[in-house]
């Protein structure tokens, strides 16, 4: 091995190296470990779905308790309730003290005699009293919003406020598709309370928005949206929101991905007294937050909003998460993780739940020698001379990979039992090169692929030699990709070339599900004038926009007689108008380059200003 250029790509301080998404995937190399006596509450008929929740340890009593969000599968088919857990010795035991809050006939919540929705609630303890702001439903969902309620202990009797907060109905709509108030969270400021909360524009859509009041049952201030894929700035999409957490002046909100496999989140902050104002806020943590383990209390991985924080006086950050079992019933676990060490050093988790997940680097590779060490359960697949662009199945939520993005690269596969070279043409179509059993084995295993510049391939598992055999050469790319319901832990992922600097093709379903548009505006199309053989047009056009962290991009786009002009925005500066448009048709092309910019979060948007518009491909300098 060429020591003097030996990379390697498992020790976490090339963590930004690897691709990561919420929809395709995101290789973890967070510290949380999981606390004994996980699910501390799993669901049951007829409340199966246990799927949210806060953790609020209590200053006065050091006690810890956890206000679990109950629903029935499906979330409303029965009236949604909170439930009450409690800890008194830090987490490692719980007494359930059930249910603390649920709608009444005679409340506001009810709906034509029907007791209405009372699931999460966050609480705040200040000046001797504990203050709770909840999601609430009419009993027939005609309405939807956030109330207050409060009590002098923790565990109750709370007084419910006659009238809600924030209601739906009353709702001015926000960014032309927000109103419905929805898990929402009450934070305490040195003159006023600070609500934080979602929207939705779902399937499509999520936003994080504030208000404030000068006390906590309000009357609050009109919303404001903080967080939101309308804007022209970085914004991952489909990331749901709740519940937030402050340590040292700061508010922290974590997010999750709503895509099929709920294993990528992003956490935003900004200092606690101006948190109100949407330019306060920055990304703290994109990717690498959390980490899915396997075992069959998190079959699904996070289900729900996403993980509810805590940091003690020891600097311990505690999180609460909502997860799903293989028979979709929710469970409530708890973790923990230092709070100034999010990375390990070295090794990365990464999972595959009901879709399939993918991760890149983003360098290309000729000739190389790759050594790994993986602990695999499922289907892995070790990629190289990757060549396709990246695409969900959908611009919605429970998106997974489109099957463009499963195709253009070679593999070796592995499972406990087996291994698998293949190749992957450009249509999709898997061809076997060759085939082995391997011993059973939960271990982790030693795998090594060597590729020659001629595309001769050798590959050793456990340090024995498998196979030898000449393969198409081709640069590109490295990676893994796994099959749904598989998981691996990478502690060792060596490659001895630097490589090339890579680009990461970026596809037009990418732009959409950026903006949070609607695949209904759009025609699929499928031609050899597309640079990967598809691409999307519409008549008259709409918004769309490719979030990316790199230093450069080149937009690719084919002309025609029937497109016009669009405005090209390249994080919120317009940086120049481009035709569409040419008397014949002619094939994609680059036609927009930049280069140099600084290697961090950018959006790059395309506003449509006359006729049509077509939309192919973006690739990413990495």
């Amino acid at each position: 091995m060429k020591q003097a250029h030996s990379v390697n790509y498992a020790a976490s301080h090339y963590r930004d190296s690897w691709t990561r998404h919420p929809v395709y995937g995101d290789p973890s190399f967070d510290t949380f470990r999981r606390m004994s006596g996980n699910p501390i509450h799993r669901g049951s008929e007829p409340y199966e779905w246990p799927v949210n929740g806060s953790l609020f340890i209590d200053p006065p009593s050091g006690n810890w308790y956890v206000y679990v969000g109950e629903y029935s599968r499906g979330y409303f088919n029965e009236p949604a309730r909170c439930r009450l857990l409690r800890s008194r010795d830090n987490g490692r035991s719980w007494d359930d003290l059930g249910i603390v809050l649920q709608g009444a006939a005679d409340t506001f919540d009810a709906d034509d005699g029907a007791a209405g929705h009372t699931p999460e609630g966050t609480v705040v303890y200040d000046n001797g009293r504990y203050h709770l702001i909840y999601d609430w439903a009419s009993g027939k969902l005609r309405d939807f919003g956030l109330a207050y309620a409060w009590a002098d202990h923790p565990e109750g009797p709370w007084h419910r406020a006659q009238e809600p907060t924030q209601r739906k109905s009353t709702q001015p709509v926000l960014a032309g598709r927000y109103s419905r108030p929805y898990a929402g969270s009450l934070l305490r400021r040195e003159s006023d309370w600070l609500v934080l909360g979602a929207m939705d524009g779902a399937p499509h859509s999520w936003a994080i928005y504030a208000c404030t009041a000068a006390e906590p049952q309000g009357p609050c201030t009109p919303a404001v949206l903080i967080r939101n894929v309308e804007t022209d700035y970085y914004h991952p999409p489909l990331m749901e929101f709740f519940p937030p957490f402050t340590h040292e002046g700061y508010v922290y909100a974590p997010t999750t991905s709503v895509a099929v496999n709920r294993n990528f989140q992003t956490v935003f902050r900004a200092p606690l007294e101006d948190a109100h104002r949407p330019d306060a806020w920055e990304i703290y943590q994109n990717g690498s937050v959390w980490h899915s383990e396997d075992v069959e209390c998190e079959h699904d991985g996070i289900w729900g909003q996403t993980f509810s924080g805590a940091v003690d006086s020891s600097g311990n950050l505690y999180a609460m998460y909502p997860c799903r079992d293989a028979k979709e019933q929710g469970t409530i676990n708890i973790a923990s993780r230092r709070w100034d060490e999010p990375y390990r050093p070295q090794g990365f988790h990464f999972s595959a739940h009901a879709g399939a997940s993918l991760t890149i680097l983003r360098r290309r590779f000729d000739a190389f020698r790759l050594d790994t060490t993986l602990k695999l359960s499922g289907t892995a697949r070790i990629i190289w001379a990757y060549n396709s662009a990246f695409a969900p199945s959908s611009p919605t939520s429970n998106s997974t990979l489109h099957a463009l993005t499963n195709t253009r690269y070679q593999a070796l596969e592995v499972t406990s039992t087996s291994w698998t070279i293949i190749v992957v043409d450009a249509f999709g179509v898997s061809v076997t090169s060759a085939f082995g059993v391997l011993p059973s084995s939960d271990k982790p295993r030693s795998i090594t692929v060597d590729r020659t510049d001629s595309g001769t391939i050798r590959v050793e598992i456990d340090d024995a030699a498998v196979w030898s055999g000449q393969m198409p050469p081709c640069a590109g790319a490295i990676g893994l990709h796994l099959a749904p319901q598989s998981h691996a832990e990478v502690t060792r992922f060596v490659l001895d070339s630097a490589g090339h600097t890579g680009t990461t093709s970026l596809h037009a379903l990418e732009a959409l599900l950026g903006a949070g548009e609607s695949l209904a505006n759009w025609e699929h199309q499928t031609d050899s004038i597309f640079r990967f053989g598809m691409g999307l047009t519409s008549p008259t056009g709409a918004r769309v926009k490719w979030n990316f962290s790199g230093h450069g991009f080149t937009l690719w786009s084919p002309r025609g007689p029937e497109w016009g002009e669009v405005e090209i925005v390249l994080d919120g500066h317009d940086i120049e108008i481009l035709s569409l448009h040419a008397d014949s048709l002619e094939e994609s092309r680059p036609l927009v380059s930049h280069t140099n910019l600084s290697d961090g979060y950018h959006a790059l948007v395309l506003r449509p200003i006359s006729g049509a518009m077509v939309l192919d491909s973006v690739d990413i300098i990495g």
